[in-house]
């Protein structure tokens, strides 16, 4: 009933003041600390902001490292696969490039003063007297490795 609830309540309510409130308990010894792992914690937490700092670089770099590789792929397929060597004047001629322009190169100074160099060369080494210069020539252009530019007796 009511009244016995109340009662409970009020013997329970008079049990928790005669009990003498607990004590907070003793907080624990203080210890001495090391002051080599203090100085290894610095050192730790430098380390972690300089890697921080070294993250935030990273995208910036990533960004420049593509594009310098779209870069290098663009010369590079400029040049291996568009690009064809005069084998007379050693200048780059486009693949693409249209007649005249291909007939402008073989109608050109260079290629018409390189021309005569290397016929002359020829004519030269057939007589004997042509040899490559100096070190030795190119096997491809004529010009042999096996000796200089002398006369031959």
């Amino acid at each position: 009933d009511p009244k016995k609830k109340k009662k409970k309540k009020s013997k329970e309510k008079d049990k928790a003041k005669d009990v003498p409130p607990e004590e907070p308990p003793e907080p624990p010894p203080v210890r001495m600390v090391d002051p080599r792992l203090l100085e290894l914690e610095k050192s730790k937490l430098k380390a972690l902001l300089q890697l921080q700092s070294l993250s935030l670089q990273l995208p910036p770099l990533r960004d420049n490292t593509d594009n310098l590789l779209r870069q290098l792929q663009y010369l590079r397929s400029d040049t291996s696969t568009d690009k064809v060597v005069c084998d007379v004047s050693g200048n780059f001629m486009s693949s693409r490039d249209a007649d005249e322009r291909i007939a402008a190169h073989y109608a050109g100074k260079q290629y018409v003063g390189w021309k005569l160099v290397r016929d002359k060369l020829q004519e030269l080494q057939k007589t004997g007297h042509g040899g490559g210069g100096g070190m030795g020539g190119d096997p491809r252009r004529g010009g042999g490795y096996g000796g200089g530019g002398g006369y031959r007796d």
